[in-house]
């Protein structure tokens, strides 16, 4: 369970789910120094398995591995902050350390 402050001019925000393979809820909360209201909640999501990350010899086909990170990188060729992008290239750098980078 973690805060995001949102103000009345906010109208969308991003939630970071930490874990694959889990359920989770979104709830609006107002608060004040001296109580929380609850105001909606969203309805449970369940996140799927980090399956790349279990198979990453998919991704040894260059075809493969450009299309699903051809999303990911920016013009600048900087990779989306998002955790299970980078655990995957934490992964596939310690298998492939000492292969030439793509």
């Amino acid at each position: 369970v973690y805060d995001i402050e949102v103000s009345f001019s906010d109208d969308n925000w991003t939630v970071e789910l930490p874990y694959l393979g889990y359920s989770y809820q979104v709830s609006l909360v107002a608060k004040n120094e001296e109580s929380e209201t609850s105001i909606c909640k969203s309805s449970i999501v369940t996140t799927t398995k980090r399956w790349l990350a279990d198979h990453p010899e998919e991704l040894r086909d260059d075809v493969v591995f450009r299309k699903i990170f051809s999303s990911l990188v920016s013009n600048g060729g900087i990779v989306s902050a998002n955790r299970q992008v980078q655990d995957l290239i934490d992964q596939l750098s310690v298998e492939n350390s000492g292969e030439v980078a793509r």
